[in-house]
């Protein structure tokens, strides 16, 4: 298994599943066998959730495993509690990656998922009305990699069993009560293998209208006063649901994430309709300013 990873600074993702597991051994290989003229540097991440009672032994796992392979080892723990929603949990882990990427000034960031995940996203997104965006699992989307993107789970399980490579089982992917898991295990497996990959295909055509809807919110952006700037009057005009598509495009590309759908209907509307001088909470401290005829990103 070959990834497309030049030379640079990472963060790593592991959280001790085979996926990431299969996905450091992969990086150390091709780096053992790069020009050390230009190295890459790796950074083992991992985030315990304390959602299950023993997630403290996937970190003790994965800082061993970080030590073994010689890279430097970043954790953190929050207590999400064993009710946590997998949004809640998604958002905690990607806010707390892109934080060391941001303190380690890594390139970005490199996630384990693979093609079963594009699918089961797919599917889970597109349930929970979720909109373009969150249907795909782009292989390079923002500040993340994903590289195996382009295997299937039966290809990483078949590579760690050929490198007799070990890891840890997370018991709550047997759980029916996060929706994804339901949908892994109840109705894709239904699915013959002539159905994923028609599901698969179709996913990939999605993929490819998002490109060409992103190459015109890009010469959109640039009309704009200032890359941190929108013209309220040219968003105001807007049909609802392009304006919201146009404020996402707009917040990623002024490094912002973590926001969810409430977030972008409610700044949507505020910025159509507030009165000037109000100041809109983002997320993570970031906000915007309106005045008269301009929303600013503060």
């Amino acid at each position: 298994m070959k990834l497309a990873i030049p030379p640079s600074k990472y963060v790593v993702a592991v959280s001790g599943g085979v996926d990431s597991v299969v996905l450091l051994d992969i990086l150390n290989n091709q780096l053992k066998s790069q020009n050390e003229i230009q190295p890459t540097r790796l950074i083992v991440a991992h985030l315990d959730h304390g959602i299950r009672p023993d997630s403290k032994q996937d970190r003790i796992f994965v800082a061993k495993l970080a030590k073994e392979y010689g890279y430097p080892f970043v954790y953190h723990t929050v207590s999400l509690g064993a009710h946590a929603s997998e949004d809640t949990a998604r958002i905690a882990r990607y806010n707390f990656l892109r934080k060391v990427k941001e303190s380690s000034e890594a390139a970005a960031i490199i996630t384990g998922h693979h093609t079963d995940d594009v699918i089961e996203t797919a599917v889970f997104n597109i349930l929970r009305g979720t909109g373009r965006n969150g249907v795909i699992l782009n292989e390079y989307s923002d500040d993340i990699w994903r590289p195996l993107i382009s295997y299937t789970k039966d290809d990483i399980r078949q590579y760690a069993k050929d490198k007799k490579l070990t890891w840890r089982e997370d018991s709550t992917n047997q759980s029916t009560r996060y929706a994804r898991n339901y949908i892994r295990n109840n109705l894709l497996k239904k699915c013959t293998d002539n159905e994923r990959a028609a599901l698969y295909q179709q996913i990939q055509l999605i993929r490819q209208l998002n490109i060409d809807i992103d190459a015109l919110l890009v010469n959109v952006l640039h009309l704009q006063p200032k890359p941190y700037v929108v013209d309220r009057r040219f968003f105001a005009g807007l049909p609802h649901i392009v304006a919201k598509e146009f404020l996402v495009y707009w917040l990623r590309q002024n490094s912002i994430y973590g926001f969810d759908s409430k977030g972008i209907e409610r700044l949507t509307v505020a910025i159509k309709t507030s009165l000037p001088g109000r100041k809109l909470d983002v997320v993570d401290g970031h906000s915007i300013l309106l005045s008269v005829k301009t929303a600013s990103l503060q």
